[in-house]
């Protein structure tokens, strides 16, 4: 396979963790004919990656389906509008068993996920690895204006 460059958005961890946590709980459930897709971030296109780095708002929602690609669909607005981006957890037929009603609603109560921050930056993909390079952490707008806990 032939080096490939992607732009990505990535996650702050604490969101990782827990669309980690929602993937392993589908593939247990989805059995063989489910496979998990590495790393759990969007790729995207140039105009997308630019307009996250003015970002207002950002939120992980519930899984979706789209025929057999599952993922997590994030919104971000910005001052040009809403840009929306998909991060594939897993692909399988269009439809096993269940679907993405397998997850009982307590495993889902923290969905929408509202991000404070989250980095971008350039993916290095090779055969089945990816290295990040070039990362920047972007702080979401409306999270500046949270006011501070005590």
């Amino acid at each position: 396979m032939q080096e490939e460059i992607r732009l990505a958005f990535i996650p702050h961890k604490d969101s990782l963790f827990t669309m980690a946590k929602i993937q392993q709980i589908f593939l247990r459930l989805g059995g063989p004919d489910v496979i998990p897709c590495y790393p759990l971030w969007a790729f995207c296109r140039e105009d997308e990656f630019d307009s996250l780095k003015s970002a207002g708002a950002c939120e992980i929602m519930k899984p979706d389906h789209d025929g057999g690609e599952y993922f997590f669909p994030v919104r971000i607005r910005c001052g040009s509008g809403t840009t929306d981006l998909r991060i594939v957890f897993a692909r399988g037929p269009a439809e096993f068993s269940g679907g993405l009603s397998v997850f009982p609603a307590d495993d889902l109560k923290d969905f929408p996920l509202r991000l404070k921050s989250f980095r971008t930056g350039e993916v290095r993909l090779k055969n089945n690895g990816w290295q990040l390079f070039r990362d920047t952490w972007v702080t979401c707008a409306a999270a500046k204006k949270l006011p501070a806990t005590e």
